[in-house]
């Protein structure tokens, strides 16, 4: 089994998203309420980002429930800079040439019981970090979601 989802027919509404090991603080003490990101999902609207935590961490981390997922132009996604936790030079410095971004809203940040690490991953599921995001199977959330802890019935944003 892969997490990876193959199929339009797989009905996915998951993505796992590299992060910066920097992030996990302001995850955990809830200031981010925006994720900005490059690239995005264009043929799914998610309702979950499952979070991968890069160097020294890696692993899986936890996940954010997505309220919102929307392609904003840069000067729009730099007035909510703040609401994720970042200065507008930052935001416009990772958005370099870009012309706009994907702009997820998110609701609180669900901590996992069991980090579940990148060797594990890698040795399970054959898994490589994505540079930007990873459409979760169905199988596959179901598998992270049993790894990390989450409880079924928890599954509801």
């Amino acid at each position: 089994m892969t997490l990876k989802s193959k199929y339009n027919n797989d009905a996915p509404d998951a993505i796992l998203v590299s992060f910066d090991a920097k992030w996990v603080k302001p995850l955990n003490d809830g200031s981010v309420s925006q994720v900005f990101r490059k690239r995005g999902p264009k043929s799914t609207s998610p309702s979950w980002v499952y979070v991968y935590a890069g160097t020294p961490i890696k692993a899986v981390i936890g996940r954010l429930p997505v309220i919102h997922l929307r392609q904003l132009t840069i000067k729009e996604s730099l007035a909510l800079a703040n609401e994720g936790a970042l200065e507008r030079s930052e935001l416009a410095e990772y958005a370099g040439e870009y012309g706009s971004l994907f702009v997820f809203t998110v609701g609180k940040f669900q901590s996992a019981s069991t980090e579940v690490t990148f060797s594990e991953l890698k040795e399970k599921y054959g898994f490589a970090p994505p540079q930007s995001f990873l459409i979760l199977s169905t199988q596959g959330k179901n598998a992270l979601d049993t790894l990390c802890g989450f409880a079924e019935g928890e599954n509801n944003a």
